[in-house]
């Protein structure tokens, strides 16, 4: 298989563990609410203005529970089981 088609299988399984994770954890979060705690990081930038013109601004921001880390683990452990 071509490098670029495996990277893009790489990306798919991460996405969609990533996905499923956090359906997952929203759903056990009832029960269990430390499995649907969100933890955040991201990177933003503050407000551009040019000029009175025209503001712009940047960012960036991934939110996520525990279990989406481990959707994301077994989408790279499926990935490596090819």
């Amino acid at each position: 298989m071509r490098k670029a088609a495996k990277a893009w299988i790489l990306l798919l399984l991460i996405i969609v563990g990533g996905l499923l994770g956090t359906l997952l954890g929203d759903a056990l979060g009832v029960w269990l609410p430390v499995l649907a705690r969100p933890y955040e990081a991201g990177l933003h930038l503050r407000e551009l203005n040019l000029a009175g013109m025209a503001t712009l601004q940047l960012g960036i921001a991934f939110r996520f529970n525990l279990v989406t880390l481990l959707g994301v683990i077994l989408g790279l452990f499926a990935y490596s089981r090819m």
